[in-house]
């Protein structure tokens, strides 16, 4: 984390990490290669850059998570908040007479969570009040990005750095998300689409084998699997009936 925040990140297919089997990961080989742009640890200065981010990611108002909640993952447990900033260009670094200067681009939550069996029977909005700090299952509570800044690769640049510092954690013992579809309610509209959510999150391509939808694919290409539909996890979500993906 030290390295990320002054813009330096290892190259995650050479990273090494020994001993391989055990909980404490003792040494760590890394090659670091200097990015323009960092990762730190979000604090609570940051929840107004936080709640814009919420709304550029999020049309439906139901769908963000609140100022409340942005404060309350940052109070609760600060190392599983990160934020990643874009180094400004050299012409406004000179307007404003600050080098270097950066502008916050994306964030990933993260909270403790007892089990897979802990989001079985609970809705978004109560999801808070399973984290425990002392539980060894890592939820991922939310990536955003800006829109604008996607086509950069963020997403999967913050996805798999947060994954990597996660899983030299000792006390973690796996990642569980709940994700949505991002293309169900146009899969319906159209001719002939799937009759349930739980059908569509199981087509995949016939070339690649991944999901058809691109938020499913973005995370099994990034080494997650699909377990299951969760129904009524974000009964925000209409597009998606209510229902979550684990």
């Amino acid at each position: 984390m030290t390295a990320a925040e002054a813009g330096l990140f290892p190259v995650l297919p050479q990273a090494h990490v020994y001993p391989r089997l055990r909980a404490y990961t003792r040494i760590t080989l890394n090659r670091y290669v200097a990015r323009p742009y960092r990762v730190r640890f979000a604090r609570e200065a940051d929840v107004p850059a936080l709640v814009q981010l919420q709304r550029a990611c999020w049309e439906q108002e139901g769908m963000r998570a609140t100022e409340q909640d942005l404060l309350h993952r940052i109070r609760t447990y600060p190392r599983g908040q990160l934020v990643l900033e874009q180094e400004l260009p050299e012409t406004q670094q000179q307007q404003q007479q600050q080098q270097p200067q950066f502008a916050l681009v994306g964030a990933v939550y993260s909270q403790r969570i007892q089990g897979e069996r802990a989001l079985m029977n609970v809705s978004y909005e109560h999801i808070h009040s399973l984290h425990c700090d002392s539980h060894r299952v890592v939820q991922l509570l939310g990536l955003n990005v800006f829109p604008e800044q996607r086509r950069l690769g963020y997403g999967r640049t913050l996805l798999n750095f947060f994954l990597y510092v996660t899983s030299l954690d000792p006390f973690t013992d796996r990642v569980l998300g709940v994700t949505r579809c991002g293309e169900y309610a146009k899969a319906r509209a159209r001719h002939a689409g799937p009759a349930n959510l739980v059908q569509y999150v199981a087509q995949t391509h016939a070339d690649s084998g991944l999901p058809v939808d691109p938020i499913l694919r973005f995370h099994v290409s990034n080494g997650a699997r699909l377990l299951r539909v969760l129904p009524k996890y974000r009964p925000a979500d209409t597009d998606n009936h209510g229902h979550g993906v684990l």
